[in-house]
């Protein structure tokens, strides 16, 4: 569920930080180095440049095992005590750059490996976007703002498979449109997981959550760009899970894990990626919400294993 974060003692200050915040750019902030892997934790195969991109890029689709299903149980619950747990740090004045740190403690801490560190080049734990970016925002020294809100987003490896899943966060007193927004969102995840099933087809998936979208507000947009994905031994997988009405036939089959994570934009999802080379922004400044649950497809349907 969608969480608002500590209120303000006095409403008019909470009023005068959401104002402050809505009307200013998100810029950058200063990077701190990665933070060090412990022994005996196991790294993925494609960290730091151990896979190439077109090999994770192009493998082939997966259907796991009774033993792998396990293990993706298992992962997934650490996963989401992650992600509830970099939701509990959400406060203003602390900095993503901490968050990110805190977060890695915590999944090195139950034995895992965060997955987005050294994936491609990244250089965090997890990512944190703010306000108006999409998503891939790297945690930084920008400390965060009454009004603001943040995705954090965390993948772990565990005995060689993975979890993934991310939630939006109220930083302190939000206003009605940021909250209307991130309701939005999360009930869109959901309206998603709710048009699976074993031989449905994934473009229901996009249809569920566009035509909430749409029901919910004229202005608001969904990413056509940034979709959700198959997973398992490898960070992303086949198949593609696009969010937006296309024509895509695939259907869905029992031992199939993939995730449904809906980025909903205020206004245009157009958007432009900073120097970083991982930061989406909207070309508008509109803000953005996002939530994601790694799916396992059963034969009674869709499990939800964050």
């Amino acid at each position: 569920m969608w969480r608002i974060g500590r209120i303000l003692p006095c409403r008019q200050q909470a009023q005068t930080a959401v104002r402050a915040s809505r009307s200013r750019p998100l810029k950058k902030g200063i990077v701190s180095p990665q933070s060090a892997i412990p022994a005996g934790i196991e790294i993925p195969p494609y960290a730091f440049g151990g896979m190439s991109s077109k090999a994770t890029r192009f493998a082939q689709p997966t259907l796991l095992s009774p033993a792998a299903i396990d293990i993706m149980r298992t992962v997934g619950e650490m996963t989401r005590k992650a992600r509830e747990f970099a939701g509990s740090l959400v406060e203003p004045g602390i900095t993503t750059d901490q968050i990110d740190k805190e977060v890695h403690a915590f999944i090195v801490g139950m034995g895992a490996y965060p997955a987005p560190l050294g994936y491609h080049g990244f250089p965090k734990s997890l990512c944190t976007s703010v306000n108006e970016v999409l998503c891939h925002g790297i945690p930084d020294d920008r400390p965060l703002a009454a009004g603001d809100l943040v995705n954090c987003d965390v993948t772990l490896f565990y005995q060689g498979y993975h979890g993934d899943s991310s939630a939006t966060f109220a930083v302190g007193a939000v206003d009605k449109d940021a909250q209307l927004l991130m309701r939005t969102a999360e009930e869109a995840m959901y309206r998603g997981i709710a048009a699976c099933g074993v031989g449905h087809k994934f473009s229901e998936i996009a249809d569920a959550i566009s035509a909430h979208v749409r029901s919910v507000s004229s202005t608001y947009s969904v990413s056509p760009d940034f979709c959700g994905h198959g997973i398992g031994a490898l960070f992303h997988l086949p198949p593609l899970v696009v969010h937006t009405p296309h024509r895509g036939s695939e259907r869905m089959k029992v031992g199939q894990a993939f995730t449904i994570e809906p980025i909903v934009c205020e206004r245009s999802a157009k958007y432009h990626v900073w120097n970083d080379d991982w930061t989406a922004v909207t070309k508008d400044g509109g803000w953005t919400a996002q939530f994601e649950h790694t799916i396992l497809m059963t034969e009674t349907g869709p499990e939800i294993l964050t």
